[in-house]
């Protein structure tokens, strides 16, 4: 890219210096015959030849300039292309790294502790901080048949307590759940319209709900909601959760997360 900026900033510059000598050329050749108070008509004829010529050689030089500078300008909305190309790379390479980050954090997490309410809530911050969720919870499987219990949250409101069941199929989650099907929410006034989300009603913003699925079997829903700065969640968004996902599904399923967390729960 350095290389393109330095042919086409030279380029530039040889065009300009041509076409400028170019058109004092021009016009001493022009201004020539004015000052000519007397010759014979040999002179005058050849006068006009080489004037006619060097006219002709002009027009031509400056044909060559106008095509090197359409030359220049693709090269620099090549230039421009190629920076844009660089920056999408740029990006789609962090966000791999990041990624593969919190692959790292949450695998290392699960060998450094077997406390069940350290794990869950270590795994919850670790999605939720990375997709700028102000309001995240999970919701893992009951003991009861068709039922989820809230087993770690942050940023919701005081009334909703740990160990609080919803019923597989009802609200957002429990439908998420049935479906198994991740839901994405860019506009919440245009949520109405999903077929998940009829006759819901939604006070937050763009969210992202995760179905947990291991060996094809139900764990629970991760909730994203409200991201930071009023930032809107993607497809893009969506697909990171999925292979956060699948290695949190792991993490619990091996540690009897869902079973052992419940149990503290009604300890307390």
């Amino acid at each position: 890219m350095r290389t393109l900026e330095d042919v086409t900033q030279r380029v530039h510059g040889e065009y300009v210096r041509k076409l400028t000598a170019l058109e004092t050329e021009l016009r001493e050749v022009r201004n020539t015959p004015r000052h000519i108070t007397a010759m014979n008509p040999a002179e005058a004829i050849a006068i006009q030849a080489d004037s006619a010529r060097s006219g002709e050689e002009a027009r031509r030089a400056l044909r060559r300039a106008e095509l090197a500078d359409q030359q220049l300008t693709s090269a620099v909305g090549q230039l421009e292309q190629a920076h844009v190309e660089l920056h999408r790379r740029g990006e789609a390479l962090r966000q791999r790294t990041r990624t593969l980050y919190l692959l790292d954090r949450a695998l290392s997490l699960d060998a450094e502790t077997t406390d069940a309410r350290k794990l869950v809530d270590g795994l919850l911050a670790l999605v939720g901080d990375d997709m700028q969720a102000q309001r995240c919870s999970l919701m893992l499987r009951a003991p009861e048949p068709d039922y989820l219990y809230l087993a770690a949250a942050r940023g919701i409101a005081p009334n909703v307590v740990e160990g609080m069941r919803i019923r597989i199929g009802e609200g957002v989650a429990g439908r998420v759940a049935a479906a198994r099907e991740p839901l994405l929410v860019q506009d919440v006034r245009e949520a109405s319209q999903h077929p998940l989300l009829r006759d819901q009603y939604f006070t937050t913003g763009s969210f992202i709900s995760f179905p947990l699925v291991y060996h094809d079997e139900l764990v629970g829903v991760l909730n994203l909601t409200n991201r930071a700065q009023r930032g809107v969640y993607t497809d893009e968004d969506v697909e990171r959760v999925r292979l956060l996902g699948l290695v949190i599904s792991l993490i619990l399923s091996r540690n009897a997360l869902p079973e052992r967390l419940l149990e503290s729960i009604n300890v307390r």
